[in-house]
């Protein structure tokens, strides 16, 4: 195979695999199944005591962005109703 081919395809190769990669840590991001950034302590008496206050809204935000770009499909109504035989929107 051709070394300069060759190249190209070890690079878009590193290239989809950087992407999968970014693509699950915002899953992972998305679900709020990240890492507590604080560590438990234990104090002398044998009482643990966790600081961490995780506010993840990140799902929050995708959802509200998707909504803004994306909105609301138009909703149709047909009514028999009308004499004229035309459907009402």
């Amino acid at each position: 195979m051709d070394p300069h081919v060759r190249n190209h395809l070890e690079r878009a190769s590193a290239d989809r695999q950087a992407r999968l990669e970014r693509m699950q840590r915002g899953w992972v991001a998305y679900h709020e199944d990240l890492p507590a950034p604080l560590k438990k302590t234990v104090a002398r008496d044998g009482t643990v005591t966790d600081d961490d206050v995780e506010v993840t809204l990140a799902a929050v935000v995708v959802d509200a962005a998707a909504h803004f770009l994306a909105g609301t499909p138009p909703e149709l109504q047909v009514s028999n109703d009308n004499a004229e035989g035309t459907a009402q929107t």
